[in-house]
């Protein structure tokens, strides 16, 4: 789990422990060849996970909108993967809070746009998922000016 620490600095204890670290590559390159360019890589991996989009899973989901925001859920960016194989339909998307009270709405109208789309899937499987947070940096281009996110350059 960790080493001990051999210095009892302000607490006087000996047995305290330090947390271990597990050293990913991308922390390794942060390391040795500068933390800047590398750390924002890395957070933008984090925050955009590069999943698979299939175009037709995402045209289906494009007709699910957040009851709140009265926008699309793929236009929010709250759709990190969308897959559609011989097992059938799998889809991961996030809300733009985890402690939206429309979760499961959301994932119930997600579950029946598709069934509608693609009535042949053998199985249609919706997961909610919290890692990475979204962020509103994830909205499209277009919604972002309909939320008015973007100032308007006057020519």
């Amino acid at each position: 789990m960790g080493e001990r620490a051999s210095s009892n600095f302000a607490s006087g204890r000996s047995d305290l422990r330090l947390p271990s670290l597990c050293l990913h590559k991308e922390t390794i390159r942060i390391i040795c060849f500068g933390w800047r360019s590398c750390w924002s890589k890395a957070m933008a991996a984090s925050r955009h996970p590069v999943e698979e989009l299939d175009p037709d899973v995402l045209a289906c989901l494009s007709g699910v909108t957040d009851p709140e925001i009265g926008l699309s859920i793929v236009d929010l960016g709250l759709i990190y993967r969308a897959r559609n194989g011989p097992q059938g339909l799998d889809v991961a998307l996030t809300l733009t809070s985890p402690a939206c009270p429309l979760g499961e709405l959301i994932a119930d109208n997600v579950r029946a746009q598709l069934a509608c789309r693609f009535p042949a899937a053998p199985d249609i499987a919706v997961a909610l998922v919290w890692d990475p947070a979204w962020t509103p940096d994830r909205i499209s281009g277009q919604s972002r000016e309909r939320l008015g996110l973007l100032a308007k350059v006057a020519l």
